[in-house]
């Protein structure tokens, strides 16, 4: 059924539509509010949500309606205000950052950007990273070969010549690293890679785990995913092991819940070690707001709620 109800756009859900192979968006009950009709539909925030038609990106609003006309090849959501767009598809277009009523607040001339963060916003031109001003001009040349954006406390992780530091907001050192790669600090921690093997550090530099795990997430919450011999497990902030089990795959937790994977099947567990669904998907998401888009094997797309009821659209 098509509801005709006026949407609530925070619980609009984005969903493909196997029979039309169209996207559009559904309540959280399951009715359908915004028939499917799109190539692709990503999730609302700041009450718009980027689409995509055969014209290009574009953004709704929450009664399906174009707020900002299809014009981009790319368009991130809404974030305080302001997006990230690409100006053409294609090798050829360059990123620029708009307001809500599609105005471009810096011009389009960019190989990558990113929201700002203490008022930067990483910027890449010609394979090198730097960070610009509100209007688009450098304020830290682009000189290094890998960078994030700045963390909570004005920190970014970057790279030059193979050597990997963190610089302030003001562009001068604040950490350097004896480590071949290194994670912007999350919770107060980084996790580095050191002679092959992952480890993490906390901002002084010290090791708070040492580095002997094959592979290491930061999997939010207070947890690290770690890898060895070809097995993931989480453990705490001290290396001791949340739980007594192992996968082939995971994905970090979000609102309480990570995704773990055995024999090419996914599922959801809790800190505690127990499960939220059986390993039953093909696919799967992280929660948001309550919600886990998940794929099942015969590849029809529906969602997962935090209790564990799944929500299917009603047709």
């Amino acid at each position: 059924m098509i509801s005709n109800k006026s949407p609530m756009i925070k619980m609009l859900l984005p969903i493909l539509f196997n029979s039309a192979q169209k996207w559009g968006y559904i309540s959280q009950s399951g009715e359908i509010v915004i028939p499917p009709k799109f190539l692709y539909a990503d999730s609302f925030s700041e009450g718009l949500a980027p689409v995509t038609t055969e014209d290009g990106y574009g953004y709704i609003n929450g009664a399906g309606c174009f707020a900002i006309p299809p014009l981009f090849g790319e368009a991130e959501s809404f974030e305080g205000g302001l997006a990230i767009v690409c100006d053409n598809k294609g090798s050829s277009g360059k990123y620029g950052m708009i307001d809500k009523s599609g105005k471009f607040v810096i011009k389009p001339a960019f190989d990558s950007l990113a929201l700002p963060s203490w008022g930067l916003s990483l910027a890449a031109v010609d394979y090198k990273y730097g960070f610009v001003d509100s209007s688009g001009k450098f304020r830290i040349p682009p000189i290094f070969d890998e960078a994030d954006c700045f963390d909570e406390c004005g920190w970014s992780c970057v790279e030059k010549d193979g050597i990997c530091f963190f610089i302030g907001v003001d562009g001068k050192t604040k950490l350097q690293l004896d480590c071949e790669s290194a994670t912007p600090f999350y919770d107060g921690f980084s996790v580095i890679v050191r002679n092959g093997k992952s480890g993490c550090v906390d901002r002084s530099g010290a090791l708070v785990m040492p580095c002997v795990f094959d592979e290491m997430l930061d999997s939010g919450e207070g947890t690290f995913a770690v890898k060895r011999e070809d097995a993931w497990s989480f453990v705490d902030w001290s290396g001791t092991p949340l739980f007594d089990m192992s996968f082939d795959l995971v994905v970090p937790f979000s609102e309480g819940f990570a995704g773990v994977c055995r024999d090419d099947r996914w599922g959801y567990m809790a800190h505690d070690g127990s499960f939220l669904t059986p390993l039953v998907f093909d696919e799967i998401w992280d929660f948001h707001h309550s919600f886990a888009k998940v794929i099942s094997v015969d590849g029809e797309m529906s969602y997962l709620h935090s209790s564990g009821k799944s929500i299917l659209p009603l047709m």
